[in-house]
């Protein structure tokens, strides 16, 4: 249990960052979700919800403009920065 506590943790960890990173993404979020909920795709059940279209967004990010960086390069970063004593 103690183990999905802190996945989750890092997960939250990992959305504020990238929206402190990136600060045009709190507001590409807010557009989309707003474009979406007005297609009538917001929603339980076979629709879209916020945490998805983040998701999403952040992907497109780093894929096609790479404005952010990838979790795998984030988590080389992590491991050089720690040191052994």
């Amino acid at each position: 249990m103690i183990f999905i506590f802190s996945l989750a943790v890092a997960n939250t960890d990992l959305v504020r960052y990238f929206l402190i990173l990136q600060p045009k993404l709190r507001s590409l979020l807010y557009t989309i979700r707003l474009w979406i909920k007005q297609k009538d795709l917001l929603g339980k059940g076979h629709r879209f919800n916020t945490y998805t279209l983040f998701w999403m967004i952040v992907c497109s990010l780093q894929l096609n403009d790479q404005q952010l960086p990838s979790v795998q390069s984030l988590a080389d970063r992590a491991s050089k920065s720690i040191q052994f004593f």
